[in-house]
């Protein structure tokens, strides 16, 4: 194994942002399994979601949930879990934010629709899923999305509450995310990485791919950050020196496979990903 962990997004960063699919990047996804590097997906989306995409990855590895929201990790894979797939919770569950939400949209009238709102068709028309993969999407551990209808003075205020009620508000690729105050990527990343090294006994850099700001904390915590160029053509702005960040040309999925190859030629100057 290399002393290598990578932890990826997945919608605007691996997958494409509308096609959400990943073949550009199957000859680079075949040099990370034959090098042994843990490809950890660490995303927005739900457990179901991931399951399903993780199939398709042919990937084996731990994973995180909405935005930080739980770890899963399957069956022995560290020596203190041993059920088939353990979650490691990391934030309030679903029911404890719906009540909040509910409960502040009805005292003050906050102007957003959150998933748990909407029809399968609604949330598949919004997101471009198939109703099938829609019906996965709304299947929630410890977030919900919503579609802001307010102006930027109303988002404070909200955001305000929303503190005052232990929550935070992330802005997503195409939704904002209410979810626990301490919950994000980079908090479940150090977790897993303190697991690896517990399990290996080897100090290992974290890669981190993203594009959007819920990337943002785990990009900046990484030792080694891609920023993804969005579908708008434009890049988040990681706080980070200039060695440590690597920015695409291209957006997703090809500017995943851009980000990798240059990742690769850093660890060992590889450059045949066919």
């Amino acid at each position: 194994m290399y002393p290598y962990l990578i932890f990826t997004d997945l919608d605007g960063t691996l997958l494409g942002h509308d096609s959400y699919s990943f073949a550009p990047s199957k000859g680079v996804l075949a040099r990370i399994a034959a090098h042994k590097i843990p490809l950890i997906l660490n995303s927005s989306k739900t457990l179901p979601e991931i399951l399903d995409i993780r199939i398709a990855l042919h990937n084996n590895d731990p994973f995180v949930v909405e935005n930080g929201a739980a770890i899963y990790i399957p069956a022995n894979f560290f020596s203190d879990y041993t059920s088939p797939l353990t979650q490691v919770r990391l934030g309030p569950d679903y029911d404890e934010i719906l009540a909040v939400l509910q409960r502040l949209k009805a005292e003050h009238h906050f102007p957003f629709t959150g998933f748990s709102d909407l029809s399968l068709e609604a949330v598949s028309n919004l997101t471009g899923l198939a109703l099938t993969k829609a019906a996965m999407a709304k299947q929630r551990t410890g977030s919900e999305p919503l579609l802001w209808q307010g102006g930027n003075a109303e988002l404070a205020l909200f955001e305000k509450a929303l503190a005052e009620n232990g929550l935070k508000l992330l802005k997503g690729g195409r939704f904002f995310h209410a979810q626990g105050q301490d919950t994000d990527k980079a908090k479940a990343m150090h977790q897993l990485i303190k697991l690896y090294h517990r399990k290996h006994d080897t100090d290992f850099t974290s890669i981190a791919l993203g594009d959007s700001q819920n990337d943002r904390a785990m990009l900046e915590q990484a030792d080694l950050a891609a920023v993804i160029r969005k579908k708008s053509g434009t890049s988040l702005a990681v706080n980070k020196p200039d060695a440590e960040v690597i920015y695409t040309q291209h957006q997703a999925p090809e500017g995943w496979r851009e980000a990798m190859e240059a990742i690769f030629k850093r660890i060992d100057g590889g450059t045949d990903y066919e």
